[in-house]
């Protein structure tokens, strides 16, 4: 059995413009001197704005979109961590009503140290009206390195041009599982958006038609988007 140490970070996060925007630049570690990708990292085309935060936990929040909030992880720690909880308080400007919203899931789900993580949380309606301020906490446990290694690589990133409709824009990727050994049950892609300012805008997930990735296999997946993404990180999970 794998021995684990509960770690928790929280931070209060202003949210970002929703106004879309281009940007530039390959989304990596934080800092020079991280360790070398993994086979998770997050891929796309924005280095985030972050507020860094001790350990795992949420560097920069969105405004609610459709009731959910986009939450970017990072893993500021020196050692690899699993992602246990995602939590987010909203309360409404004028102070008078707090609410919460929480989500195990992450994408990935292990990050190593440096990494970055793509989350959401999805309020009830209208409990996260415009003007909200949004507190997010991660729990996390320590695992081994190796488990930094079971997951999900995206490629062949193809966002579709601009439409009208309910769908404004479209992600096309292939996910692909690189492992020797481990089967990836309910693989799930998620792309977030981001803005001029860099923050995070929205996010959106997709499954792709095969319930299991065995080893070495790769399946593709198309992310319906809820606002134009001209900048994003893509990543997948699986169980």
């Amino acid at each position: 059995m794998i021995r684990r140490r509960r770690l928790a970070a929280t931070v209060i996060l202003l949210t970002g413009a929703l106004t879309a925007g281009s940007a530039h630049g390959v989304a990596g570690a934080a800092a020079a001197s991280a360790p070398a990708p993994t086979v998770g990292m997050p891929q796309g085309n924005v280095e985030p704005a972050t507020t860094p935060v001790p350990g795992v936990g949420a560097v920069a929040t969105s405004s609610a979109v459709d009731d959910r909030v986009a939450v970017l992880l990072q893993n500021n720690g020196t050692t690899t961590g699993r992602v246990d909880l995602v939590s987010v308080t909203a309360t409404t400007s004028d102070g008078g009503r707090v609410t919460r919203a929480r989500s195990v899931q992450s994408f990935p789900q292990v990050l190593a140290p440096g990494e970055f993580g793509l989350a959401s949380v999805k309020f009830r309606r209208d409990e996260a009206p415009p003007g909200s301020m949004f507190a997010a906490r991660v729990r996390s446990s320590t695992v081994k390195t190796a488990a930094a290694a079971r997951a999900l690589a995206v490629s062949d990133l193809v966002l579709a041009p601009p439409q009208t409709g309910a769908v404004p824009q479209a992600m096309s990727a292939t996910v692909s599982n690189p492992t020797s050994s481990w089967t990836a049950r309910a693989p799930e892609v998620a792309v977030m958006c981001f803005g001029e300012a860099r923050n995070p805008v929205a996010v959106a997930t997709a499954r792709p038609s095969t319930a299991r990735l065995q080893p070495g296999k790769q399946a593709k997946v198309s992310v319906p988007l809820p606002t134009l993404c001209p900048a994003y990180l893509v990543a997948a999970r699986a169980t």
